[in-house]
């Protein structure tokens, strides 16, 4: 009786575990499904589809407005485009995408005038995004108002003879990437009364870079053509110059920025000492060359022999947090040679000139010229930065405030740097005008 008992417990049991077992498998697959639809992985997956997706459709959109500005250039069409313009960045930013690459490859954002500015200096950091005002200008006439460094023809400004292509206003905006590095450190903790140091514990130093979108605004007419970072004095503080064309004035634009804790803010002292006049003049050329200013009036500057000038080029260099007509002799002996040599003429010692020339025969040249023989009250010499030479060297200029100036080559010759050659150049209007923005300190 008690085998056929057993016997049956057996054959519930037997019958009834693959039924339960069954049914558990059925919750086990339920559960592991929803698990994976709900994961975390697949959730940043549709999160990223749904974003290319709204990115497309925004595209599209600015696609289609940009269409319609080109067509229909007014303030109203710019003034849609910009705006889902620069909402689109601004979102693409909050998201850590870099959106150069995505305007590259629309042809209508470049048929409507976008223009892509890597800035100099910033390592790719930096773009700036901004619609030329070219785009929406007549063929034939766009390229009166470009500033070429090849060309010596007169700029002339350029209006648009259509009214309703008047732009109101226009905006640049700035496209930037900060880093932050976590660091190790110390912190201060009092134990038994006493204060000692427990260097924090850390395990990697881990770079975060964080992208920044800020729109300014600027004249309607400017077109923007170049722009550089600078670092300031102690590298503590950056500043962006930004070089651009008035298509209206046919004058040359500048702006400054300075970096700060809220994003760029307009810093004007960037330019406190580059003349005006030579900005307005509607034939200046501007550009920057490594950490200088150089402005370019006419044809290239300097003189390769005695008399053949065919324009002239100032460099300024970026000095304590501007661009200066002067730089720090401590910074540059090749300016202090120069200003050496300014000061023996200037007291009227050939013999003292001689030291700072690499052939002494060549102090005859002031001589020649007069100016160890000035008379009392007149005018100091002023020294200026020029562009290098072709065959290399660091070139000044004397501006003497007579008919003729002095052009002053400098290179080294066996370690020390020395006046290599002299030239005579005639003196203009343009250099005595310069002449008069020179400070004449320490000379």
């Amino acid at each position: 009786m008690i085998r056929i008992l057993a016997f049956g417990m057996f054959l519930v049991i037997a019958i009834t575990i693959p039924g339960a077992l069954a049914v558990v498998s059925e919750k086990s697959r339920t559960k592991l499904s929803k698990h994976l639809s709900s994961s975390p992985a697949s959730e940043k997956v549709e999160d990223k589809e749904a974003q290319n997706k709204e990115n497309s459709d925004q595209l599209r959109k600015i696609t289609e407005i940009a269409q319609s500005y080109k067509e229909n250039p007014s303030s109203e069409t710019y003034t849609e485009l910009w705006q889902n313009f620069d909402s689109w960045i601004h979102k693409l930013v909050t998201r850590h995408v870099d959106a150069s690459s995505l305007c590259k490859s629309c042809p209508n954002l470049s048929k409507a005038g976008l223009k892509i500015i890597d800035v100099a200096g910033s390592g790719g950091t930096t773009k700036i995004y901004t619609f030329s005002p070219q785009a929406i200008l007549p063929q034939g006439k766009a390229n009166l108002g470009g500033q070429s460094n090849n060309s010596n023809q007169e700029l002339k400004p350029l209006v648009s003879p259509n009214a309703n292509t008047t732009i109101d206003s226009r905006d640049f905006l700035i496209q930037s990437t900060d880093t932050t590095i976590s660091e190790t450190g110390y912190r201060p903790e009092k134990k038994h009364g006493k204060s000692r140091r427990t260097r924090l514990r850390t395990t990697h130093l881990k770079k975060v870079a964080i992208l920044h979108a800020q729109s300014i605004n600027m004249p309607a007419g400017v077109e923007i053509r170049q722009a550089c970072i600078f670092n300031g004095a102690g590298g503590k503080t950056r500043f962006l110059a930004i070089l651009g064309w008035d298509l209206q004035s046919g004058h040359a634009w500048t702006y400054g920025l300075k970096r700060s804790s809220t994003g760029w803010i307009q810093f004007a002292d960037l330019w406190q000492q580059v003349p005006s006049f030579l900005l307005q003049s509607g034939q200046a050329k501007t550009k920057f060359s490594e950490n200088n200013l150089v402005i370019t009036i006419g044809g290239n500057s300097g003189a390769e022999n005695a008399g053949s000038t065919g324009g002239y080029e100032l460099v300024m260099p970026f000095v304590e947090n501007h661009f200066s007509l002067t730089r720090n002799e401590a910074l540059d002996p090749a300016r202090g040679v120069a200003l050496q040599f300014l000061l023996a003429i200037q007291a009227k010692r050939p013999d003292l000139a001689k030291i700072w020339l690499l052939d002494p025969q060549l102090a005859s040249i002031p001589g020649y010229l007069g100016l160890y023989a000035r008379p009392a009250g007149s005018s100091l010499l002023k020294l200026v930065n020029m562009s290098p030479p072709l065959n290399g060297g660091i070139r000044f200029r004397i501006i003497t405030g007579t008919k003729d100036d002095l052009i002053l080559d400098i290179g080294k010759f066996k370690g020390q740097w020395l006046v290599k050659a002299l030239f005579i150049a005639s003196a203009d209007e343009l250099s005595r005008e310069i002449g008069r923005f020179v400070p004449s300190e320490g000379q």
